[in-house]
Order: structure tokens, then C-alpha cells, then sequence
């Protein structure tokens, strides 16, 4: 079978592989994402499918001679034993979460991985598919960043602001060294440090405010005449960077600059990330200087602090819609669901007396209550016949998917417990985590009756939109036992008002 590598002596005679290709053939051949079959004792790869030979960049050959520690950050490898340690062949689905890999050229992945572990040959293997989250890791990273560089700006003084900025754009590039340099058209040669990370400060022996001469050969001068970006993947033994960088254990170092017009007003450099650092990286590095260096002058000035700040806040909750969008766009049939969700929750809360601030949240969150559908492959989610249980698995995940992107947004509202938990049931039925009753947040609680209605009211590509009547029917015939009855109520007064889902939100409403 061509589409898979064995990678075990016991599956090469003709009847066991026969008998392997034919396990496997069903489960993996034609699936869109990368999957794989591994020997839980040794951590083989016994079978790799087409998608994963693609996105990783091993052949099948390589794979079967490969573990799945080797496509993992060294650093990482002691979490993945440590996680499968006391696995069970139980036969059921496990969302074991966010996993980094490295593929062949070095570049670092986030993958969400689901297992299934099984006995094959009377082995115990485990299953596994990926789906690859790097890009909306990264968007989450720089919004993340981009609001904790908007908090410390507004809650601490100059000093303290610097003192972390380094810090907020080390870990969105995932970097132990991390610095914002300043330029000085009047001292060509010469730095001064804005803020760097406690290893790289030490090894630069300066302080905030600290002028750092520079060579003309270095990546400093050249990254600031040239206002282009060095990225060098092969550190590791070049004697220009670690004299430019101070440091002698670089393995990858990147520095960016940040532009007034047409001339470098400042520099990011980062070191010693885990894999790669690529074009996504330097988009990031260059927007978390431009705010970084946006707030200090704020700060410096004491004016226009507030107005710097707001513009940002504006621009973080915009690349989260962007997000949203992201992810109706790949499935034409839900495209305005997040959105509809989150008006009819709205006013469902209106219409529960809740507070202004807890109906701006409902909006808010349902926006986003999808959103980590991104990550579910499109042949799935516009699939027009029944899903396999494989496949309505895979889409089980975008909830914990979901969580997992907005890990690190720190909302003022319970945004990411409802994206979680928007599938649960008032009797312990749904899922993720099977809770019930207040062990569901009130806002998942509402968002989770606003998708019904919109679901059963609007068109899906395995059948036709099935109407308002029949959503109110579905609501009341389970409501007590799967849906909060106040919540239902609430839901049912507002669609025999507007004839279903409002248009608009309450007039009160936020609108982002």
C-alpha cells in the first residue's frame, strides 16, 4: 500500500502487512490531515498517511525509520513519555491537546492531536490525527501580546513598562532572548537598550537606558541602514553574531526593525527559539515593536498615552474578529452563524435582566463560540452525507480547539469558557467534559440555546434550514433537561418578537 510506511520487522511478510493495509487503508488513506499509527512501547511510526509525508517533509522511508520523539523539540521530549506513560488501550478518543513538532527543514508546528488507542497485531498502537494550528497560533500569540503590552502600559509607569516589554515579545516568538533596541540618528554607533530578557540582559551587561556600541559589520548596522530583516536559522558556531548578540550559545537569532517613515526608529532581536523563525515571525516582531514603541512615546510624552492605547485595543479585538471570520470563510453554509449567535444571545441576556456588561459579553463570546473550528479541515465541515465517527470526533475538537486559541487573551468576560463549554447540557449529555447544571457558566448556557435556533434555522450543506417553529419546538420539548428554562423562555419571547433571530444586537450592546 503506497500511502503508508511500515516501520516494524513484524509487518513486513505478506499476511501480517496485508492485514496491517487493511486496518489502516479505512481509517487514513483519504483523510485530509495529517495522521499516524505509533507503537506505544517504542514510539515507532508503523504508518504515516500522504498528508503527513506533505506537511512534515519525510518521506514514508524516513518516517518508518523514525519515532515520534524525533519530530519533536528536544526540550519536549520528557512531557511526550511522560504523557503516554499510563495510557490504556481503552478504544475511545482522547483530545490530548496542543503538541509543538518540528518538520525536516526545521520549522516548528502547533498541532492539535487527538489519539485513539487500540489493539493492532496484538500490539497496542496508537492512532492519532493532527491538525495543524500554526498560523492561529501565531494571530493568538500577537493578540495576545498585543493586549498584555496594552495592559502594561496602562497599569505601570515607564520603568516597569520597559522592564516587561521584552518579556511579552519573548514569549509571543517563543524566544529566551528578547530585546527592543533604540536608535539615535545623532550616534550612528550606538544603541540604547528599551528592555531585554533576564538572560540576555546579564549577558549584555547593561541596564534599561544603557548605550551599546556597535560595529559597522554588525547585524545592528546593517538591520538599521539596510531596514530590512536578518533572520539567521544556523547560528550555532558564527562568531559575527554571537560577538553582535553578546552571547555564545545562539542556535537561531532574528532582528527586525521598527520604522518612523522611511528609517529604522528602533530594533527587535530575538535568539534560541525552539524551531525556525520564518516570514510569520517577523511580521509579529515588527508589529509588537511599532506598539511597543507607540506606548513608550505615549508614556514619555504623558499625552496621547490613553489614545495609543484605545488604538490598539481596537486593533487586538480586530485581529480577533479577523479570527472569526477565518474560520466562517472556509465553511460557506455557517458563514454570519458566529455572528447570529451572538446577537441572539445578546438578547436573550437583555431580556434576563443581566447587567450591560454581561450582555456585552454575550455578544462578544458568541462571536467566537466556533472558533476553533479553523482548525477542522473544510472537506469535513461542508462534507453534504452523515460524518464518520472519526470525522464527528475530529469536529468534537473545535471546542477544546477553541479554548486552546484564546488561552492567553485575557477578556474581560468568560469568552473562553464559553467557547469550551457551549456544547454542554443542562443533564451532563454534551461534551466536552460531560458537565451539568452550574457546572456550566450562564453564559455558555445562553450561547449554547442561541446556536440551536441558529443552526436548526439556517441551511447546512447535509440539509435544508428547518425553521423557527421547529427550533421552539426543539427548545421546549427539552427544556428543564437539556436547556436552562428561564434561558429557553427568554429565547422563545425573542424569536415570536422579531419572527426569529433579531437582525441587530440590543441597542445598549457594544459593537465591536
Amino acid at each position: 500500500m503506497d500511502d503508508f510506511a511500515p516501520g516494524s520487522d513484524e509487518f513486513t511478510t505478506s499476511q501480517t502487512k496485508a492485514a496491517f493495509d487493511a486496518a489502516v487503508t479505512e481509517l487514513m488513506a483519504h483523510s485530509p490531515v495529517p495522521m499516524w499509527i505509533f507503537e506505544q512501547s517504542t514510539l515507532r511510526f508503523l504508518a504515516v498517511n500522504e498528508s503527513a509525508v506533505s506537511l512534515y517533509g519525510w518521506s514514508r522511508e524516513e518516517f518508518a525509520g523514525m519515532t515520534i520523539a524525533d519530530i519533536r523539540p528536544p526540550g519536549e521530549v520528557a512531557a511526550l513519555r511522560e504523557h503516554l506513560s499510563d495510557a490504556e488501550v481503552d478504544e475511545t478518543f482522547h483530545d490530548s491537546g496542543l503538541w509543538r513538532h518540528l518538520t525536516k527543514d526545521g520549522r516548528l508546528l502547533t498541532m492539535h492531536i487527538t489519539s485513539y488507542h487500540l489493539r493492532l497485531l496484538g500490539r497496542h498502537v496508537v492512532m492519532v490525527a493532527a491538525l495543524d494550528q500554526t498560523a492561529v497560533d501565531h494571530a493568538t500569540r500577537r493578540t495576545a501580546a498585543l493586549y498584555r503590552l496594552g495592559q502594561l502600559a496602562d497599569l505601570s509607569d515607564t520603568a516597569t513598562f520597559l522592564d516587561g516589554v521584552a518579556d511579552v515579545i519573548g514569549q509571543a516568538l517563543d524566544s529566551t532572548h528578547a530585546a527592543l533596541f533604540l536608535i539615535n540618528d545623532q550616534q550612528p554607533g550606538q544603541l540604547t537598550m528599551a528592555s531585554a530578557t533576564s538572560p540576555w540582559r546579564d549577558q549584555l551587561t547593561a541596564e534599561v537606558g544603557d548605550a551599546i556600541s556597535i560595529d559597522e559589520a554588525s547585524v545592528w548596522s546593517g538591520a538599521r541602514v539596510r531596514r530590512d530583516a536578518f533572520i539567521d536559522n544556523e547560528a550555532t558556531g558564527n562568531q559575527q553574531l554571537a560577538s553582535d548578540f553578546r552571547a555564545d550559545d545562539l542556535l537561531r537569532a532574528a532582528v527586525v526593525p521598527t520604522l518612523r517613515g522611511d528609517q529604522a526608529a528602533a530594533l527587535v532581536a530575538v535568539a534560541n527559539k525552539p524551531g525556525r523563525y520564518t516570514a510569520d515571525d517577523v511580521e509579529t516582531a515588527r508589529s509588537l515593536g511599532d506598539i511597543a514603541l507607540h506606548l513608550l512615546e505615549g508614556k514619555r510624552a504623558h499625552d496621547g498615552q490613553r489614545a495609543a492605547l484605545h488604538r490598539y485595543e481596537r486593533a487586538a479585538w480586530a485581529a480577533v474578529e479577523a479570527l472569526a471570520r477565518a474560520t466562517e470563510a472556509r465553511d460557506p453554509y455557517t458563514a454570519g452563524h458566529q455572528h447570529r449567535v451572538g446577537v441572539l444571545a445578546s438578547h436573550i441576556g437583555n431580556r434576563l435582566g443581566l447587567p450591560q456588561g454581561e450582555v456585552d459579553g454575550l455578544q462578544v463570546a458568541g462571536a467566537l463560540h466556533d472558533l476553533g473550528k479553523i482548525a477542522i479541515p473544510a472537506e469535513i465541515l461542508t462534507k453534504p452525507g452523515r460524518l464518520s465517527e472519526v470525522e464527528m470526533a475530529l469536529v468534537r475538537t473545535h471546542t477544546d480547539i477553541g479554548g486552546d486559541i484564546l488561552r492567553e487573551i485575557d477578556f474581560p468576560w468568560p469568552v473562553r469558557d464559553v467557547v469550551t463549554q457551549h456544547h454542554e447540557r443542562l443533564d451532563g449529555s454534551g461534551y466536552p467534559a460531560g458537565l451539568s447544571g452550574d457546572e456550566i457558566c450562564l453564559a455558555a448556557r445562553i450561547v449554547g440555546v442561541a446556536d440551536v435556533v441558529d443552526a436548526m434555522t439556517s441551511m447546512r450543506p447535509y440539509r435544508s434550514a428547518v425553521g423557527v417553529d421547529a427550533a421552539i419546538a426543539e427548545l421546549m420539548n427539552h427544556r428543564g433537561v437539556l436547556y436552562q428554562s428561564d434561558i429557553v423562555d427568554a429565547a422563545v419571547d425573542v424569536l415570536h418578537e422579531f419572527g426569529g433571530v433579531p437582525p441587530h444586537v440590543p441597542a445598549a450592546v457594544l459593537v465591536s
